[in-house]
């Protein structure tokens, strides 16, 4: 049975002695209920992960006695980067969770014409918080070793000049009504055929789907439109499935 796992960023500045974080201190003794003897593995989220046995256990701190590395879960052969435009609600948090899973390097919350707006900074820094802590609990639980960066919420122009000169391959994904409107329909299948590239990014629209504007904007920074079939899908499960879907062709 695998070793419960923990997040410990600063892993790499400790050779044989630790401390895990508070949070993580409290999810140890809380909710796993784990003692000192115990041995787990800590992770720093940048690819170095070690063994650890547990040498004192209280609701805020635990103490570690670090033992051997641990070889590295393998990542995706492709740096996939995706910018999917703020929905209603907590949906976002399902995308992040589920994007780790399948190994997405870069999460952007985008602000489209269409998408969920957020004006505040405060507000900004706490989805952040938030966002960032559930991408931490699915990579302790799919047993990835690195984290993906969560950027602040990005409007979409600035997406897309970010990424048209330093991607390979670009990907902006519609639903089926609109296909009819681009200039060069592409399918997922003809693009991962072509070639495997070393990075993606994949531009993912809000619930009322991009504007005409914005479409010819991704169009003109060489994202090339594509839908995933004939059948519309609900916004938070376009990124999975589009995952999943480049993940596979790619590997």
């Amino acid at each position: 049975m695998p070793l419960p796992r923990f997040y410990l960023p600063t892993l790499s500045h400790h050779s044989q002695e630790a401390q895990l974080p508070a949070e993580e201190a409290q999810h140890l003794t809380r909710v796993v209920r784990l003692k000192a003897g115990d041995n787990i593995q800590v992770f720093d989220g940048h690819g170095l992960e070690r063994e650890a046995t547990i040498t004192h256990d209280s609701d805020n701190l635990v103490s570690l006695s670090l033992g051997k590395p641990v070889s590295q879960s393998k990542e995706s052969k492709v740096r996939i980067s995706i910018g999917v435009a703020l929905l209603t609600g907590r949906k976002f948090d399902a995308i992040v969770r589920d994007a780790t899973m399948l190994g997405v390097s870069e999460i952007s919350p985008l602000l489209t014409l269409r998408s969920r707006q957020i004006k505040v900074t405060h507000d900004n820094n706490r989805l952040i918080k938030r966002w960032q802590q559930i991408a931490v609990a699915s990579t302790k639980q799919c047993g990835r070793s690195y984290l993906p960066v969560i950027s602040q919420p990005t409007q979409f122009h600035q997406y897309i000049e970010a990424h048209s000169d330093t991607v390979e391959q670009r990907i902006l994904l519609l639903e089926p009504s609109r296909h009819s409107l681009t200039n060069s329909p592409t399918s997922l299948q003809q693009l991962a055929s072509s070639s495997r590239p070393r990075t993606a990014s994949i531009a993912i629209g809000p619930e009322g789907g991009w504007t005409d504007e914005e479409i010819e904007l991704a169009e003109n920074g060489a994202y090339a439109p594509v839908t995933l079939g004939t059948n519309t899908l609900r916004a938070e499960s376009v990124p999975i499935v589009a995952l999943s879907v480049l993940r596979f062709m790619c590997s």
